[in-house]
């Protein structure tokens, strides 16, 4: 019943650590962000991997640093080549996508009587995080362009853009006003010059209305007619 006995030692091999972090938020002004390994083992023969699911990853998926454009949770595996041991740490991107709301009550549309028109976007979000602009292809803003009130001096579209200042967000509305009927035309015609040489212009407005309805009056403040 004799015995003997030989004691071994077996060592743990320390495997590399995976941190997976992330600064800030995506939103409609911050489309890409950065992720973060940091924190992790590095040196050595280490293979960085990200993975996701349900986001998606632009480039450096195989570096400490992936750029990403979605949403969603992100997988960060740090592996050993020279051990084959490896861990994983996980790390969620959230946005903030909340668009504001542009809303134009219906104008007063432009007539002898009625000059000017005053655009109302008071119904839109409203607030320090919120900046408006009013835009037009085809009118004119006279004045209240970066205001929720707009006052405009001729028909057209008209369209009020809110920002989000916090996230980038904007969303937009549009209103016609339109010039109500039998407002008369008046042209007054290109400009001319006087020189020297030509001491008297005619003006032309011949692209103004015409008929036996319409009466016509030219005045100046600093000319000789």
């Amino acid at each position: 019943n004799c015995t003997v006995s030989f004691p071994i030692l077996v060592e743990e091999i320390e495997g590399p650590e995976a941190v997976a972090d992330v600064n800030g938020m995506l939103s409609c002004e911050e489309t890409e962000i950065t992720l973060t390994g940091e924190g992790s083992t590095e040196g050595g023969a280490l293979i960085y991997t990200w993975t996701t699911t349900d986001g998606n990853i632009v480039s450096g998926g195989n570096t400490l640093n992936p750029i990403v454009d979605a949403t969603g949770t992100y997988t960060l595996e740090v592996t050993d080549a020279a051990t084959n041991c490896s861990e994983t740490d996980e790390v969620v991107v959230t946005g903030d996508f909340t668009t504001p709301m542009s809303q134009i009550s219906s104008a007063q549309n432009l007539d002898c009587i009625n000059l000017t028109s005053v655009l109302d976007g008071t119904g839109s979000s409203s607030g320090a995080n919120f900046s408006y602009l009013w835009v037009t292809d085809n009118g004119n803003i006279v004045e209240g362009e970066t205001t929720l009130m707009a006052t405009v001096n001729a028909a057209g579209d008209y369209e009020l853009i809110v920002t989000n200042l916090t996230n980038g967000c904007t969303s937009s509305s549009t209103v016609t006003v339109e010039q109500s009927a039998g407002v008369p035309v008046a042209d007054a015609g290109e400009e001319q010059a006087l020189t020297c040489a030509v001491t008297e212009v005619v003006l032309d407005g011949t692209q103004s209305s015409t008929g036996d309805e319409y009466v016509y009056s030219w005045t100046t403040d600093d000319g000789v007619i």
